[in-house]
């Protein structure tokens, strides 16, 4: 900024910075406005479950979390029952456990195993045909 020697000059030098001040003023008031959307909380679950739904690895990572959650817990109602004693719940709380870790860990290999087991039992049969 240059040295100002003259009335003349220190008003068009207060008016240009309160325009630039007014300009700020703006500025700030949107981006407050765009952070006080962002972070309400719908929003900022909205962002959450888009990036965990954009992000490859822990799609795959939840899928399988999930998929060991819902068998451990499937076998674990299968060891129990309907009513069984504190051993049989004990024992079906940890296999539950294990289960649980065993999917969560190794999806991977999980799912191929059941692939293959899906394509040996369900595979496609080939009707052979006789040539004449």
């Amino acid at each position: 900024m240059n040295n100002i020697t003259s009335l003349s000059e220190i008003r068009d030098a207060i008016v240009i910075l309160e325009a630039e001040q007014e300009v700020r003023v703006q500025q700030l008031r949107q981006q407050f406005q765009v952070t006080y959307v962002n972070l309400k909380p719908v929003n900022l679950l909205k962002s959450a479950v888009q990036e965990i739904a954009s992000t490859p690895v822990l799609t795959a990572n939840f899928l399988g979390t999930t998929t060991g959650l819902a068998l451990g817990y499937l076998t674990r109602k299968v060891i129990i029952g309907a009513s069984g004693g504190m051993l049989r719940k004990i024992f079906g709380s940890v296999l539950q456990f294990g289960v649980t870790n065993l999917i969560a860990r190794h999806p991977a290999e999980i799912k191929s195993i059941s692939q293959f087991v899906n394509q040996s039992l369900f595979g496609s049969r080939k009707v052979k045909t006789s040539k004449q």
